[in-house]
């Protein structure tokens, strides 16, 4: 090379492509799609295990019953969806234990009541249905689904 030869432009190297990606995009994504695919799972084992309460609660809004085993039925129904037979027994005892210890002091009474005046004609039940139907909302918020220590404590009875 001699001093007088022109001198040649400096060559850029082409700019980065994109494509292919870094092991550790392949590993975010992979990481990202399993995460998305857990969570939907969970949200669709939630939405199917809340199934039964959702429908006791429509069915309860929109049915005026006239007897206190209207509203007994419907939630002895929705409990069988959640609890064994064997559980439940003890009707009206089950629907206190399955509440929080603040609610279950607060509709004992009733439900102490309620277990004479089923046994009535219905014409005497009539001024309790408005309270026990107030209780079956409350109660198939509150203790639908069981938490998973109550179903655990409950099968193994």
């Amino acid at each position: 090379m001699t001093l007088q030869e022109p001198i040649h432009d400096i060559v850029v190297a082409p700019a980065a492509h994109w494509w292919p990606l870094a092991p550790g995009w392949y590993a975010l994504g992979l990481l990202s799609i399993a995460v998305l695919v857990t969570l939907l799972l969970m949200v669709l084992r939630r939405y199917y295990r809340m199934r039964a309460r959702r429908l006791a609660l429509c069915q309860l809004q929109q049915q005026t019953p006239s007897r206190i085993t209207d509203i007994t039925l419907l939630l002895k129904q929705a409990a069988l969806a959640y609890h064994s037979h064997a559980a439940m027994v003890a009707w009206w005892d089950f629907l206190a234990d399955q509440l929080p210890a603040k609610l279950r002091q607060h509709y004992q009474p009733l439900l102490n009541t309620l277990a004479e005046v089923s046994y009535q004609p219905p014409q005497q039940q009539q001024a309790w249905l408005e309270p026990y139907h107030a209780f079956a909302q409350v109660w198939l918020r509150q203790a639908l689904p069981p938490q998973q220590h109550q179903n655990r404590e409950l099968h193994h009875d």
